[in-house]
């Protein structure tokens, strides 16, 4: 991705052991730092902190945002998905640097959550973490820019799409596409 002109990865994995793990995410970092682009792991706040990647995103079941904080090296980005209102209100109060929310679509990646939200509530959820930067996650891809404008979102965060295909094209279309919307958090 980092090849196609990505600038801000996220490192998932719910299935792979965490030694293996450890060396993928060891092997990310060093390919992204040589690109000048920032990595973000998923879930776990030891492995970015003992690889150093620039920041850790925390779901609904993760530690909070204020232990990320306290565990992490200062001026780490600290993400957190949100699903609903209720989580869009308790995500507000921990301050996180960016905010994951959705699903907007069904996805593969996360196969248990299922979109129920309206465009009104999405667009209600971003106002209510307003001045916390929103990115729309969940079945997305290239052709969903129009949704930043229409919600009221900063970004997009594109995964499955990128993966159907010519993995390179795909991702410099996604960027090229996003240009004139998303600004990265603490780029």
């Amino acid at each position: 991705m980092i090849e196609g002109g990505a600038h801000f990865i996220q490192l998932r994995s719910k299935a792979i052991p965490y030694p293996n793990l450890l060396l993928d995410a060891k092997k990310a970092a060093d390919i992204a730092k040589s690109a000048k682009a920032r990595l973000i792991i998923n879930d776990h706040i030891e492995l970015a902190r003992e690889i150093d990647a620039d920041g850790v995103h925390l779901g609904k079941n993760d530690p909070t945002v204020k232990l990320a904080r306290k565990y992490l090296p200062s001026g780490k980005v600290v993400g957190k998905t949100v699903h609903n209102l209720q989580e869009a209100e308790e995500a507000k109060r921990e301050s996180p640097d960016y905010v994951g929310l959705g699903p907007y679509r069904a996805t593969s990646t996360k196969k248990e959550i299922l979109p129920v939200l309206s465009d009104l509530e999405f667009k209600s959820i971003a106002q209510v973490l307003d001045p916390i930067p929103v990115y729309l996650i969940g079945g997305l891809t290239c052709d969903d820019f129009e949704l930043l404008d229409t919600l009221g979102l900063s970004g997009l965060a594109i995964c499955s799409s990128l993966f159907s295909g010519d993995l390179a094209h795909n991702v410099h279309t996604a960027l090229s596409k996003s240009l004139s919307y998303t600004n990265p958090v603490n780029s």
